[in-house]
């Protein structure tokens, strides 16, 4: 719902827009977010670093955005929101590349919460952001004490499942049940590759000392 109110605020913006122009960037933003999460399946842990401030810039843009959405009255509120969600993006993105654990932290429980809520339909929307928060929480805790192993599963995990849903929506294909078998096979892959990868880049470190 409250994802909701900001894609109207922002659809409002773009109101006059012809809907030939709004199909064709809503499809280009559809084939970057599955290009991303293909990519945060077989490269989730090696490219650490990278997620770790754009989710941070993003986390930060939501939380600066969302309350300005809801309280703030005047006409001009999606312009004061950009400013202010840019401000605490930039904020945010900043604390997670700098203090590593906690970006880890915040990049983990982020990824696993868009994944977990993405399961849940429209009818059962609030109840997809109770549990995706609930299990969002949880693995990013697990990151303090396994972080190597749990960055590799949860990209893998959440990687597939996104990629699965961006995948078919592009067909559209919502079928939940197809949705399931296709982010089994990509975390499957996923998981094979980072720990390929990792296991080589030990090797790497371990030959030069």
């Amino acid at each position: 719902m409250i994802l909701n109110i900001l894609a109207s605020q922002i659809s409002n913006l773009f109101g006059n827009a012809p809907s030939t122009t709004t199909a064709g960037s809503d499809s280009v933003i559809l084939i970057f977010s599955t290009v991303l999460s293909l990519l945060i399946c077989f490269l989730g842990y090696k490219l650490k670093k990278i997620w770790i401030t754009i989710i941070g810039f993003f986390v930060g843009l939501l939380l600066g955005m969302i309350p300005c959405l809801l309280w703030i009255k005047l006409d001009a509120v999606l312009a004061i929101a950009l400013i202010v969600g840019l401000v605490v993006g930039v904020l945010v993105a900043i604390i997670a590349y700098r203090c590593f654990r906690v970006g880890v932290f915040i990049w983990v429980s982020f990824m696993t919460f868009a994944s977990v809520q993405g399961l849940f339909g429209d009818k059962l929307e609030w109840l997809g952001i109770a549990v995706g928060i609930i299990v969002g929480l949880a693995v990013g805790i697990l990151t303090f004490r396994y972080m190597r192993l749990v960055c590799i599963y949860s990209t893998a995990v959440n990687g597939g499942i996104l990629s699965a849903q961006k995948i078919l929506q592009l067909f559209g294909v919502s079928n939940i049940l197809l949705v399931l078998i296709l982010a089994a096979v990509l975390t499957a892959f996923g998981v094979i590759v980072q720990l390929r990868m990792n296991k080589q880049d030990e090797e790497k470190q371990a030959a030069k000392k």
